[in-house]
């Protein structure tokens, strides 16, 4: 790229996106190549620039065309935001047919020679001073070589022409036919130009998409990235959805609102992070994109939630059945929900509505359910960028973030390599079912949590009225995660209620279900034996190791319970009549 001259005068296109890829403008005086095959948008290009040209900046135009009747060019863009009657009327911007020009010079009635060419040159020259212009448009030099026909005159056209534009200090828009092979049908357009663009139209996925890429702007550091546009009645509107991976690292602690799930994160997740939950259909990854927007709201948060698979009636639906009233957060602007099929838009519209969304309504916490969507309608490159700038966007902006990628397996461990979200993402949660005695359970686990220690082990949870439900780590089975669970020891409640009947003889399998219909946990494990000991029912000494035998099942070892001898023996009988009194 060429270093930014600083004393260039820079004219906006007037087309917002493009200007900012090109860093402020067109130089003044450049004459710039639009090539592109038919259909690439050349033409509504050329037109909205030269309409923005006088409307923002009271610069005239010229229009000169060789393709269309003027009657026609006009009738194409009268349904255009930009399209201003006014100035088309009072000639501030001025059509005019070249081929009448032509026909008034005999260019078609025998054999073109130099004199002819001058007489094209003196006759642009002309129109462009009787104008005033300040931007002229071609349209396009392909026809009026095509109408020269000779190959040497060709050449010596151009170069003239390049001459006389340089000289008159307009901007000069040059349109192209040309396909995928180049810039221009005789390769002089181009080295006479101080500009390329190039527009191109290939069939994606369901639709054609348009393109833009800026080859070449002399004096200009450019974007040269190739962005998708669409044409509508407000005309041009380009995607660029480059994101630069400069973005800061607070330190602070936030909730993702799963209970529990801070707790095996090492705490909760850093601000500012992305969260991925990956797993297959039914495992539970929209239930917590609810968790985690409820979470938010909660706090006094605004949220986004973008869905490629529900509609926003349908996920406010479902969200009531677990006792979030999300409609509620909808209807006050709390809570905005973007709700389109992946084959609706492009990718890079895709992320120009979430960007969009965020700066509009100032959010602080956005869900992507299911990111991998994308990637099923769209070639892995384009999801890849997508989920790149999509996540490099929301961390420079600082929003808090948590991405669905739905797996086809019940490892997943192909779709997070293929798309690079293990990499790009601060946190990845993974959602697995697993058979496990002929039951199939719901398995969660942390597979990473960048910048914290984390839990490694695996636990259960369930789906219930309330939400996600984190129970018990796996401590049974290994396997788990390959699909093809294994039973290698007992579950942590099998151990616990062995512990009971250990230290607490034939009363402790009551007590131990008494404890279980409370939902058992260490801490309330720890109370009850305090209260045991407190009350004279157990053993200071026989109070401790009880309680670092539970202490090791929790923690995934092996009790160190020994059993007494026949001198030291419980006397059960009468243990459990000192329980019961």
């Amino acid at each position: 790229m060429e270093p930014t001259d600083v004393d260039m005068t820079l004219k906006p296109t007037g087309v917002t996106e493009l200007d900012e890829m090109l860093g402020g403008g067109i130089p003044q005086g450049h004459v710039v190549l639009l090539a592109g095959d038919s259909g690439t948008g050349k033409t509504i290009l050329s037109m909205e620039w030269l309409f923005r040209g006088y409307q923002e900046h009271g610069e005239p135009g010229l229009y000169l065309t060789l393709t269309e009747p003027i009657t026609q060019a006009v009738t194409n863009i009268r349904g255009m935001e930009f399209y201003d009657e006014s100035a088309f009327g009072h000639e501030d911007i001025h059509f005019t047919d070249m081929r009448t020009t032509l026909d008034l010079i005999d260019l078609h009635k025998g054999a073109v020679d130099k004199e002819d060419v001058e007489r094209i040159i003196e006759a642009i020259e002309q129109l462009v001073q009787e104008v005033g212009a300040k931007r002229v448009v071609f349209d396009s030099i392909t026809a009026l070589a095509y109408m020269i026909k000779d190959r040497e005159l060709i050449r010596y056209f151009i170069f003239r022409l390049g001459a006389l534009l340089d000289s008159l200090d307009c901007t000069t828009f040059m349109t192209s036919e040309v396909g995928d092979g180049g810039y221009s049908v005789y390769g002089v357009e181009e080295f006479i130009s101080d500009g390329i663009i190039k527009l191109q139209q290939e069939p994606v996925a369901h639709d054609l998409r348009r393109s833009l890429q800026i080859i070449k702007m002399r004096g200009l550091d450019y974007d040269s990235e190739q962005t998708t546009f669409r044409i509508s009645s407000d005309g041009i509107t380009l995607f660029n959805t480059q994101v630069s991976p400069a973005y800061s690292s607070p330190g602070d602690r936030i909730h993702l609102g799963v209970p529990g799930i801070d707790e095996l994160c090492g705490g909760g997740v850093f601000d500012n992070s992305v969260t991925m939950v990956s797993g297959p259909a039914g495992t539970g990854k929209t239930l917590m994109s609810m968790h985690f927007v409820a979470q938010g709201l909660s706090e006094g948060k605004k949220c986004l939630y973008v869905t490629f698979e529900e509609s926003a009636d349908q996920l406010t639906r479902n969200a009531q059945y677990f006792g979030w009233d999300l409609k509620d957060a909808v209807d006050h602007g709390d809570l905005i929900v973007i709700s389109r099929y992946p084959e609706e838009l492009f990718p890079e519209e895709h992320l120009y509505s979430l960007k969009y969304a965020v700066d509009e309504h100032d959010i602080d916490r956005v869900v992507i359910d299911p990111l991998s969507a994308l990637g099923n309608t769209y070639p892995d490159d384009e999801y890849i960028r997508y989920a790149r700038n999509a996540i490099g966007y929301l961390k420079q902006n600082e929003i808090l973030s948590l991405v669905t990628s739905s797996t086809p397996t019940l490892m997943g461990s192909q779709e997070l390599s293929k798309s690079n979200l293990s990499t790009l993402s601060d946190n990845i949660i993974m959602l697995k079912y697993a058979e496990t005695e002929g039951t199939l359970s719901r398995i969660l686990t942390v597979l990473k949590t960048r910048g914290t220690a984390h839990e490694h082990r695996l636990y259960q949870y369930d789906i219930a009225d309330d939400g996600m439900q984190i129970q018990d780590p796996v401590m049974a089975f290994e396997g788990v995660l390959s699909g093809s669970a294994r039973k290698v020891d007992r579950t942590v409640k099998e151990q616990v209620r062995d512990l009971f009947l250990d230290y607490l003889g034939p009363m402790g399998e009551a007590e131990f279900d008494q404890m279980d219909a409370g939902n058992i946990t260490r801490s309330g494990l720890m109370d009850y034996i305090d209260e045991l000991s407190d009350n004279n029912l157990i053993a200071s000494d026989e109070a401790d190791r009880f309680r670092e035998d539970i202490e090791r099942v929790f923690e995934g070892r092996v009790p160190d319970t020994r059993i007494p001898d026949t001198d030291t023996k419980r006397d059960n009988g009468t243990f459990l009549s000192r329980l019961l009194k």
